[in-house]
């Protein structure tokens, strides 16, 4: 018989919120999670085999879930040769792309798919005890951390950043809206959000969190360059790219750019004072979230300076 895991954990995003920063630090430390009983495949395991378009799809996520366990493979492709193994009790996995793409970020509403997403993962686990994670961040910066993204993917039918700024000063997209979508698709998952603002302030106890044990000792890391956003320099030039070319030289285009890219002007479309609009939306959301949703937003002690 193949062996399942008899617990998930899964980290959902959302985009921009260090969740390559916490994915890094969780492959650095593979060893000692599975000296714990923690499995974590690696965000290039996962994509190898697009794991997050197989859950949405419905097509082969069952095959994806049999060829667990994953800690002593090298590379995904080699999975099917596993017939059976001594398997770790809990699996963790980290992928924003179960959500749904960068694009969540910039629509009236964030990620529109969450729900039925979410309702294919609930079908993958099958019933296992699963215990969701959502990271969040104020929509004053995640908004265009989200824009420069999605340009910088190649994407060419995105609004326009007047049409999303305008919108979002109008009507601030709400992530209590996006937890109750993700709730009704999953109902029987526990959900811990937390936000991104103490993510940085205090990265080892959200990740021992996530683990689910005080493990402690994490690797400090420098928040990766190559999730940087892009300076405003830089999304004009992208701007300028010739409509015309086909997607694989459009993207081309923009990592070319994206390379060179010296970082000269913050990229912040809202004034000064609208990003204070905004933020005091942001923190009316957080505490509409938790009238709604009493004990799944976190809150852990920042660290000492």
């Amino acid at each position: 018989m193949k062996a399942h895991p008899k617990s998930w954990r899964i980290h959902i995003g959302a985009h921009k919120t260090a969740t390559t920063h916490l994915q890094d630090i969780l492959e650095l430390r593979r060893g000692v999670l599975a000296s714990q009983g923690i499995d974590y495949p690696t965000r290039d395991m996962l994509r190898s085999v697009r794991f997050a378009k197989s859950v949405r799809t419905g097509s082969t996520f069952y095959k994806l879930r049999d060829r667990w366990p994953f800690r002593q493979l090298s590379q995904w492709r080699d999975l099917h040769r596993i017939q059976s193994a001594k398997h770790l009790p809990v699996l963790l996995i980290s992928e924003e792309l179960l959500l749904g793409l960068c694009n969540g970020l910039i629509n009236p509403i964030f990620y529109p798919e969450a729900s039925a997403r979410m309702q294919k993962l609930r079908e993958m686990v099958k019933g296992a005890p699963t215990t969701l994670f959502l990271s969040i961040r104020n929509p004053a910066n995640i908004i265009p951390s989200g824009y420069s993204q999605c340009l910088r993917s190649g994407a060419r039918t995105i609004p326009s950043i007047a049409e999303i700024r305008q919108r979002s000063l109008a009507n601030p997209p709400s992530w209590t809206d996006l937890v109750r979508r993700v709730r009704k698709g999953f109902p029987e998952a526990q959900l811990i959000v937390w936000t991104f603002e103490e993510y940085i302030a205090n990265p080892d106890a959200y990740l021992d969190l996530l683990v689910g044990k005080q493990l402690g000792n994490w690797p400090s890391l420098e928040a990766p360059s190559n999730t940087r956003s892009m300076s405003s320099e830089t999304i004009d030039l992208i701007h300028r790219i010739n409509k015309n070319l086909d997607r694989h030289e459009r993207i081309k285009r923009c990592a070319e750019l994206y390379a060179g890219d010296t970082g000269q002007t913050h990229f912040q479309p809202f004034s000064t004072e609208e990003v204070t609009e905004i933020t005091r939306a942001y923190i009316a959301d957080l505490d509409a979230l938790e009238r709604e949703f009493p004990g799944v937003l976190h809150h852990l002690p920042t660290k000492a300076k």
